[in-house]
């Protein structure tokens, strides 16, 4: 035996062997060293930011109208608090890890709807952690593990999380039991949000479960911090307000006039056979709504502040515009319908959803009549408070 290895040496193959030997002990080193840095991380320092500077204003989802389904989400605004730690060496080898969670303190609101100060409208908040499922707070002594994130040391670096909370405004009753008036949310009952980020030794918390016990701060120099909203973080504002709304039904209305003659227009101010009538119709409406409509020209200037609305300058078939004419609007009730934005209120029968506004045109004569092409345009606007 002696002598093989007398030949191994001779023969240059000895470096051969200690170079597998090294390779073989590196590989078998490195998870070992990973998994020490590991364990020895715990999360410091941390406290939340942004969160006020990070809230949007709230949002139309669902316009309300008399037929707008119960549980519809009306408004929402997002807030997305940020968690900001770093990490040190732990003293044990212990596993760390950041969790995330959240609640409505206390028992109320166990389904997690808030009531609003509108009977009919309520209040509930969805948290959507980063890579994980949506889900709703619910009111509890115990906050809801959100997510939670392996703690890993790393000298000086700065460590976020951000979880987005989405505040939606929901109807929680038929839209047309809702009260008269107008609808303005400023009060919810109360209600706050607490949210949570913690240094807890890895496994101590599931997500979706209750944290039935929090840390005791004493003697512990590890993240534990809190965050309480206010109704008032909540609304972001003073009061949310509802517009009561309509369903447009009619979009375009064509008017024809016809093509009369300069000499049926023998003195200033005469007029033209009006047109058909023109129906302008919503449907839908909210209990609260008062459907209105307006009449408005591009440029303003075609429209006089008599009410006349000027022609377009614009040719059609090669020829010229006429000169000396303009275009008027009036119902039965009436007389001369304005084009500068007037709004007028639209006809509402008792108990219904449906309103209309009718009206007539015709051409007048402002001045000198040249003949050519008489046409002209105007954009009806729909209001409904």
């Amino acid at each position: 035996m002696d002598d093989q290895w007398l030949k191994l040496l001779t023969q240059g193959r000895v470096p051969h062997v200690f170079m597998f030997s090294v390779i073989f002990m590196i590989v078998w080193s490195l998870p070992g060293a990973a998994v020490q840095a590991a364990m020895e991380g715990k999360a410091v320092n941390c406290l939340f930011s942004s969160y006020g500077s990070s809230g949007q204003p709230w949002q139309e989802i669902t316009p309300l109208t008399r037929s707008t389904p119960v549980g519809s989400v009306l408004k929402q605004r997002h807030l997305n608090p940020i968690i900001e730690y770093t990490t040190e060496r732990s003293d044990t080898l212990e596993r760390h890890e950041l969790v995330s969670a959240a609640h409505l303190p206390g028992v109320r609101f166990t389904d997690g709807i808030v009531p609003t100060n509108i009977d009919g409208i309520s209040l509930k908040v969805t948290a959507y952690p980063l890579g994980g499922d949506s889900r709703m707070l619910t009111g509890n002594f115990y906050p809801q593990v959100l997510e939670k994130y392996d703690v890993e040391h790393s000298s000086g670096s700065l460590k976020k999380i951000t979880t987005a909370y989405v505040f939606s405004l929901i109807l929680t009753r038929p839209a047309d039991e809702l009260p008269k008036g107008t609808l303005v949310v400023n009060s919810l009952s109360g209600a706050q949000v607490a949210l949570y980020a913690l240094d807890l030794n890895k496994g101590v918390a599931t997500v979706g479960q209750n944290l039935l016990e929090l840390p005791s701060q004493e003697n512990r120099r590890r993240c534990q911090k809190s965050l309480l909203l206010s109704e008032r973080d909540l609304l972001g504002t003073d009061e949310v307000r509802f517009s009561a709304k309509c369903q447009v039904v009619t979009r375009n209305v064509t008017l024809r006039l016809g093509s009369p003659s300069a000499h049926d227009f023998p003195m200033l101010g005469a007029t033209s056979p009006p047109s058909a009538i023109a129906k302008l119709e919503v449907s839908d409406c909210s209990v609260n709504s008062q459907p209105k409509v307006s009449f408005t020209a591009e440029p303003a200037s075609r429209c006089d502040p008599s009410g006349i609305l000027g022609l377009t300058h614009s040719a059609q078939g090669g020829r010229a515009v006429a000169k000396g004419v303009g275009i008027v609007m009036f119902n039965e009730q009436i007389p001369r319908i304005h084009c500068n934005g007037t709004q007028y209120a639209m006809e509402r029968p008792a108990g219904s959803d449906h309103a209309s506004f009718s009206f007539r045109a015709q051409y007048i004569r402002t001045g000198p009549i040249t003949e050519g092409s008489a046409n002209s345009s105007a954009q009806f606007n729909f209001t409904f408070d």
